[in-house]
């Protein structure tokens, strides 16, 4: 099976970076020839705006009833248009410079050998007591416009559990090797921050303005410090990561990194990348994705707006951060909430 969880990683490895929909086009048909030679056609459906394929294999001796959730999902996205992430370029997966980032490849590859060893267990008459369920979630114009959208996938009806595509992605620490499954997800809010003001003449400045309003506001934001906040999910795998590394000190460092009083000398001690993911897993997050004011190059714009990419911890909600981001930036400024997907807790 080790040729199938690498197979489609490759692939998307050696894809054309400088043509994202060609390159998915590429992708999908490996996958699909991958699958062909299991024996097992996928089927093909269109759920709110997205491409799935689909694999379900039944366990050959069910050990639930009929009507209770027993299945196992294996999720997988296949992305290629997403900016250049350094710490996905180790993986077969993520690879590249330019605007088309492959992403999925491993996560895909497990799912196809996970479909070859259920079928092979079957075909030796070795009792499954699950039924197994692979999905491939794409978006790619122009592919999928002969298939009928459908709002519910009855694939996804009685799973129980579900690998996501993090769970792809292994993580080296001093000799050792994680391989972090999902089981929790972060909250996500986009929000939009406007600054207004009068519009003036660049050639008379000295007074405020919508432009610089908003840049100290954004200033503020990138130097603030959230709060600690571990939720049951990042304390567990923290503490994993601690027995892969072993000995009483690692145990130390990880309550320490748990710990409001330690936690900032124990982080400042950690190495890139591992000090981002940890700041991350344990903070709520704010990332600057847009900035816009004004089309004139001889005009001081009187609105000037950001986009706010906020990843927020289990357990805080958005009208929690809009409160404290507007403490933060002080009044004369406007938050509106673009979308968001509330925290998941397994």
């Amino acid at each position: 099976m080790e040729p199938l969880i690498g197979g489609v990683g490759a692939v998307l490895g050696a894809l054309d970076e400088a043509d994202g929909a060609g390159a998915l086009v590429a992708t999908l048909a490996e996958i699909e020839r991958q699958a062909q030679v299991l024996g097992l056609p996928p089927r093909r459906a269109v759920h709110l705006g997205r491409q799935h394929l689909l694999w379900r294999l039944p366990a050959s001796r069910p050990a639930f009833a009929k009507g209770h959730r027993q299945a196992l999902l294996i999720s997988a996205v296949v992305d290629m248009d997403r900016p250049n992430q350094p710490s996905l370029a180790q993986t077969p997966a993520g690879h590249g410079h330019g605007r088309a980032v492959a992403r999925g490849g491993l996560m895909t590859g497990y799912g196809l050998a996970a479909l070859a060893a259920v079928q092979a267990l079957n075909a030796a008459e070795v009792a499954t007591g699950r039924d197994l369920v692979l999905s491939i979630e794409y978006r790619c114009p122009g592919q999928g416009a002969e298939i009928a959208a459908t709002d519910h996938l009855q694939e996804f009806d009685d799973c129980a559990f579900a690998l996501a595509d993090c769970g792809g992605h292994t993580v080296h620490l001093d000799g050792g090797r994680i391989r972090p499954v999902a089981v929790a997800q972060k909250g996500a809010v986009w929000l939009r921050l406007a600054a207004r003001d009068e519009p003036a003449d660049p050639a008379l400045p000295g007074r405020s303005s919508a432009t610089a309003s908003l840049s100290e506001a954004l200033a503020r934001i990138e130097r603030h410090d959230f709060a600690l906040r571990p939720c049951p999910a990042s304390r567990a795998l923290l503490h994993g990561m601690a027995e892969v590394r072993g000995g009483i000190g690692q145990g130390l460092a990880v309550r320490g990194l748990l710990g409001a009083a330690t936690h900032a000398g124990v982080a400042r001690r950690m190495a890139e990348p591992e000090h981002r993911f940890v700041h991350a897993l344990l903070h709520d997050t704010v990332s600057v994705t847009r900035i816009r004011a004004g089309d004139r190059p001889d005009a001081i714009p009187g609105r000037a707006v950001a986009v706010l990419d906020c990843r927020l911890v289990p357990g805080r909600s958005t009208a929690d951060l809009i409160a404290e981001l507007s403490a933060l930036v002080g009044g004369g400024f406007e938050f509106s909430v673009l979308a968001e997907r509330p925290a998941a807790q397994a």
